[in-house]
């Protein structure tokens, strides 16, 4: 939405109807009037209609509004005129003031209420959820890009007290920089016509992992101990590695009260500070404190790995209101998707039916984000073009698995190039990020008699993460089902061991030694409990065998317990 599409912030939403004062006598009386609803005159009879209870509409879950300026020249031409990127707290000062004074002087008797929304004077905690933020948005993306302020994001909250319009009006046109002595204005802010800036920052969509281009300003406790610069290179004055060590512990807790207060809900998987930038053309965080009321031993670049994906822009942070703090999404061609089964109960052998399901959602959703008249590619289908199996000589389509030892239990979505353990190809990655797409909103499975379970997005697998961790040994999860049926004059036990170390071969695995434990079960089909022991520790998933892509032939560490955990 530009600065040229205004509405009110609040108009969009879920709307529910919610009891403001007079609600309990309204409906008290719409039950009297109910019970007389009916009556006659003459013998005509009469209905009347009871009044409607009194219930204030309100908006839940109603996004904020965001419109994006330019700071362009006011020349004919009206180029960008970027303004250094160290110094964001300036201009978002300078831009803030600016556009309250103008605001006031248009509303002056709300002038406490302008002040309040734009600076935070006079603010009460639960105001803080009413201000608007100002983001400058550096030119990121490309190896080659000066990361210099050449738009700026406002942000409008739902249950913002002044009018969107208004609060736009106040920025529109604004002069940004100006020559103090001859009055020449430089730039301006002007809305913007192109918007593909803000994708760097995570608004097409939620991610699990965020650095920031913009160091985050911790509290005072989460500060590094201060050297004074004459005396930087003094023995005495070295910090050693277990004074740097509860430095970033200090300021890792301070990230996660800062995550809370900017309202992100999202379990923490990891968290790393640093003083350097993460990429190559950022700035190190003690070079944006000039001039502003934080001390440069208070500012951190910070990467943290969420449990749940969340949407952009984010910012955390004391310094969130002065553009500090600002995340941008790590993009990478992620592999493996989890999702939290929740709702119904999985028990141990509906592992397949809530696979299959889950396969035949996730080509539906991919189909319908193709269009109809695409066809659907075999990496979702496993099937080529003519409808017939893939025959090719490695699983180039997705894998299923899921896992009933964690709480919830869980669904995976496996990559084929990781349970092949090797490397991606260019459209892998391709069809990777169309299955990303197609997962956004991926809430809900129908998995027949298994049950409707509610999905909820997790963030990627951890190193201990039951399926996709590391170990020597692992067993059988799900039943093993071997990719050629034995021959009667074979040894079953003898077929089915050189079918698992030919499986282990294919998936890029050492050779394992194998035990195994085998059930006949209906029409002589083989299913069997296997125990792999490497060598040297192997990274998971390990998926092996027949109907691998609906569930079946799911290892697990042996340490995590399984039916050949312990010998006998």
């Amino acid at each position: 939405m530009t600065a040229r599409s205004i509405g009110r912030a609040g108009t969009r939403g879920t709307q529910l109807l919610c009891p403001q004062p007079g609600s309990l006598a309204s409906l008290t009386n719409r039950f009297d009037a109910m019970r007389r609803r009916f009556s006659k005159e003459g013998k005509q009879p009469l209905f009347t209609q009871p009044p409607k209870a009194r219930f204030a509409p309100i908006l839940y879950d109603s996004p904020p509004l965001r419109f994006l300026f330019d700071l362009r020249a006011p020349d004919a031409q009206a180029a960008f005129v970027p303004w250094p990127f160290t110094k964001i707290v300036s201009l978002v000062e300078h831009v803030r003031d600016s556009a309250a004074e103008r605001l006031r002087n248009a509303q002056p008797d709300r002038a406490d209420e302008i002040d309040r929304v734009f600076i935070g004077r006079e603010a009460t905690e639960a105001d803080k959820l009413s201000r608007l933020k100002i983001m400058p948005i550096p030119s990121v993306g490309h190896q080659h890009a000066d990361r210099a302020i050449r738009r700026l994001l406002i942000e409008i909250p739902a249950n913002c007290p002044l009018r969107a319009d208004d609060i736009a009006w106040s920025f529109s046109g604004l002069p940004v920089a100006s020559d103090g002595e001859t009055g020449e204005v430089w730039s301006l802010l002007t809305a913007a016509e192109d918007r593909d800036m803000l994708w760097h920052f995570g608004t097409d969509g939620a991610f699990d992992a965020w650095r920031t281009v913009t160091p985050a300003a911790l509290p005072q406790k989460a500060a590094r101990r201060r050297i004074e610069p004459a005396r930087l290179h003094e023995r005495s004055e070295q910090k050693d590695a277990a004074e740097r060590i509860a430095e970033e512990a200090l300021a890792a807790a301070a990230v996660r009260q800062a995550l809370r207060h900017a309202g992100i809900d999202a379990d923490i998987a990891s968290i790393r500070v640093q003083r350097e930038p993460f990429e190559g053309k950022g700035v190190r965080a003690e070079a944006f404190a000039p001039g502003t009321r934080f001390a440069k031993e208070r500012l951190w670049h910070v990467e943290i790995a969420l449990m749940k994906p969340v949407r952009g822009p984010l910012l955390i942070g004391d310094g969130r209101y002065l553009g500090l703090g600002l995340l941008a999404p790590v993009r990478g061609t992620r592999a493996i998707f989890a999702f939290a089964l929740e709702g119904a109960k999985p028990t141990t052998g509906q592992e397949g039916a809530i696979a299959r399901a889950a396969r035949r959602a996730v080509m539906a959703r991919v189909q319908e984000q193709l269009g109809r008249d695409k066809v659907l590619p075999s990496f979702f289908s496993g099937h080529e073009t003519d409808g017939a199996p893939l025959r090719r000589g490695h699983h180039a389509h997705l894998f299923y698995a899921v896992d009933l030892i964690s709480h919830p239990a869980r669904l995976l979505i496996v990559a084929p190039h990781i349970v092949e353990h090797r490397e991606t190809s260019k459209w892998e990655e391709e069809r990777l990020r169309e299955l990303e797409k197609a997962l956004a909103g991926f809430d809900e499975l129908r998995a027949g008699k298994a049950g409707l379970f509610k999905l909820t997005a997790l963030g990627e697998p951890a190193d201990d993460d039951p399926l996709c961790g590391s170990a020597r040994t692992w067993v059988s999860a799900t039943p093993y089902r071997p990719t050629r049926h034995p021959k009667r004059k074979d040894d079953v036990k003898d077929a089915l061991i050189a079918d698992v170390l030919a499986e282990c071969a294919r998936r890029n695995l050492p050779r394992p030694e194998v035990e195994a434990l085998c059930d006949l079960g209906l029409r002589g089909g083989v299913r069997a409990h296997i125990r792999l022991i490497f060598a040297v520790v192997v990274d998971g998933p390990v998926l092996l065998g027949q109907k691998t892509h609906e569930g079946m032939g799911t290892f697990q560490p042996e340490s995590l317990g399984g039916p050949l955990s312990h010998p006998g």
